[in-house]
Formats: C-alpha cells, structure tokens, sequence
C-alpha cells in the first residue's frame, strides 16, 4: 500500500522527500511547483528541484554551441557558469532516471520537487496537474502515475471549473483526492500542509 514503506524508496536511502509534479503539457506543472517550492522554504525548509524536460536535449544550448560541442568532443561532464546559477552538463547513452539526479543532491535538504513524469525509483508522493478533469486516465497512463502515491490534484483545473469539486475519487489512491488552486496564497498553503503530513514520520 502506497502508505506503508515501500523497501529501495527515496527516503531509506537516506534522501530528501520526493514529491513529483506530475501532468500533461500546459497543465499548470511549473506554476504548481513554484509555488509549492516557495511555500516549503517559507517555513524553513530546505528544498531543491529537478525538471524532466521532454524535448530534444539539444533545445537546451539554443546556440548551438558551447556546451553541446563539449560533450560532443567527449567531456564526461560539463559546469556551465552562469550569471548567479551553475548549470551541469552530463551526456547519457539513454533518458536518465531517478539515480542519475540522486546523485547531484546536496545534503541536508528535505524535499526535492521533481516536475515531469513519475519515477517509480523516487517513490514519495504525487501532485498530478490536469487542464481538465477529462484528462485525468490519460495523465495517469502517460506520466506513469501509481494512484496509490498521489496527494491531490491541481493545475489549471483547480482554478477553473473543476476547482468547484473539492475532492475527487480516483481507483487506487488512498482517498479521495482534494482539488487544490496552488495559485491562491491559501491553496498553496493547504497543498504544503498535505504534502508535510504525507511525508510525516511515518514515511520518513
């Protein structure tokens, strides 16, 4: 059951609490992130982030320069030095997964906010974003989403019409599903409220 601990999960090993965003494109993703990664670390919390970006890689070095003709000069790895940001470069024969970005986690932190498609080595919890309750079975499939780790939904429906639904039932999840607007200062704070008390000690 996704309450219990689950053996090789994020947490066991030592890491920050993995809450995934998980959604289809133009759900609200990024937007839900933000403000739940600006929540957490107004109340001292330590947090980090990673993206999944599902375009080509090559999209990233717009120039077409730099960066890309490093790795593909055979650089194992590439620091980007950015005005106020580090950017790190690393090519992979394949999609890297939850163990490539474990790896890159400072210490100390207690959340990871991960915006993209679930990965079942992370374990933790679930935000799926919708642009409408309709797209709810095809997120699911698509973002590979176990129902049993989901904590609410949001997104784009959560401030429209689906926000008047305040909790929806989805087969496999653990109860019904609150529908929160993460945009509002109150939602936003009532979707830290639940995703601290998913990761309570029970599941640390």
């Amino acid at each position: 059951m996704a309450q219990d601990i689950v053996p090789g999960r994020a947490a066991e090993r030592g890491l920050p609490h993995i809450l995934t965003i998980a959604g289809l494109k133009k759900s609200g993703k990024t937007t839900v992130a933000a403000a739940l990664i600006r929540e957490l670390r107004a109340r001292g919390l330590r947090v980090g982030s990673v993206k999944t970006i599902h375009h080509h890689p090559q999209d990233l070095d717009r120039s077409g320069a730099d960066t890309r003709r490093h790795a593909e000069a055979g650089a194992e790895f590439t620091v980007a030095l950015l005005d106020g940001e580090i950017a790190y470069f690393e090519p992979r024969a394949s999609r890297p997964g939850f163990r490539d970005a474990a790896r890159l986690f400072a210490p100390g932190v207690h959340y990871v906010v991960w915006e993209g498609t679930s990965d079942p080595e992370a374990g933790g919890g679930h935000v799926v974003c919708l642009s409408q309750m309709s797209d709810l079975d095809a997120t699911l499939a698509t973002r590979r989403v176990d129902p049993g780790w989901m904590i609410a939904i949001s997104g784009v429906v959560a401030g429209k019409g689906g926000g008047d639904v305040a909790a929806v039932s989805v087969p496999g999840a653990p109860a019904a599903l609150p529908v929160i607007d993460a945009t509002q200062p109150t939602g936003a704070a009532a979707l830290a409220d639940l995703v601290i008390r998913w990761f309570g000690e029970d599941r640390a």
